[in-house]
């Protein structure tokens, strides 16, 4: 954001489902008058992509996007031809893989020289707090006006008349950090990798575990079913269900009293699924849902 010239508000495209990691930032921007923004309706999920393509070919600034919608694990397919459709030559594109790293199969090459691409191993990496990256375009942001020292590092010993930038991504590094969350990322993944565990095996496997849950969800014909999944069956999403009910909230802390931790954003109960997961727990799930819900 900081790559923007203030004379006046930055242009924003995104969709209505950045929900409370960006959407903040956005909102607290736009409260300040330094931006000013338009949000796509994920909804209807047929057709996202092409209308956020529409939009896409506006005289916007930063356009940003996820892999995976926070709110709803919806990962919109075709976001390569979204980007195409990407009018303005300067625009800033960003997607945000926060709920893709490490849980979805993932291959950006195609995009690597237009799009950022932002993540964090804090959940499916397994690497814990302090550890995320962004992919840096060449040519795109090449003097952002919020630096560090590190962004300097290798010219500490030479000072010239202008804020000096390398070439390479390490443009938007800021100043000294903790590398710890770093060795745990490269053990994890040494540890993946000797056990042949790839990010498509655990994909497969998360998704594996949500069809389980979904049957016996429906079986149980409780007050919690496919019918509230968001957005419905058939869609492709990341590793966690999101549903939709009013009574989210109150399920979440019914489930709470009885052990089972899930995750609830306004009217939206979210249950994840991983490699540290097994089908007897899912059963074990269901048995506390029918007796809690």
């Amino acid at each position: 954001f900081s790559c923007f010239p203030m004379e006046r508000p930055v242009r924003v495209l995104t969709s209505d489902s950045e929900f409370h990691s960006f959407s903040r930032q956005l909102l607290r921007w736009e409260e300040a008058g330094m931006a000013v923004s338009t949000a796509i309706p994920a909804a209807p999920y047929s057709d996202f992509v092409d209308r956020f393509a529409d939009a896409a070919r506006g005289a916007w600034d930063l356009i940003y996007v996820s892999q995976c919608f926070f709110d709803t694990g919806f990962r919109p397919d075709g976001l390569a031809t979204l980007v195409a459709e990407v009018a303005h030559p300067e625009a800033l594109i960003v997607i945000d893989g926060y709920h893709g790293f490490m849980a979805v199969d993932t291959d950006w090459s195609e995009l690597a020289e237009r799009v950022f691409y932002l993540a964090g191993g804090y959940k499916y990496a397994m690497a814990g707090e302090g550890v995320c990256f962004l992919h840096c375009p060449p040519d795109y942001g090449a003097r952002p006006a919020n630096t560090g020292w590190f962004a300097g590092y290798s010219e500490l010993s030479e000072r010239g008349p202008l804020v000096s930038y390398p070439g390479d991504a390490r443009r938007f590094a800021g100043a000294t950090f903790d590398p710890s969350g770093l060795y745990r990322l490269v053990k994890v993944q040494s540890w993946l990798h000797a056990l042949n565990i790839s990010v498509a095996s655990i994909q497969a496997y998360a998704r594996s575990l949500q069809q389980y849950f979904l049957s016996k969800l429906d079986d149980l014909d409780g007050p919690l079913g496919s019918a509230q999944l968001i957005p419905p069956p058939g869609y492709p999403r990341g590793n966690f269900l999101s549903f939709a009910d009013p009574r989210a909230v109150e399920w979440q802390k019914k489930l709470a009293a009885a052990d089972v931790v899930t995750d609830c954003r306004g009217d939206r109960l979210r249950f994840g699924f991983g490699i540290y997961q097994t089908h007897a727990e899912v059963d074990e799930l269901i048995l506390r849902i029918r007796n809690h819900l």
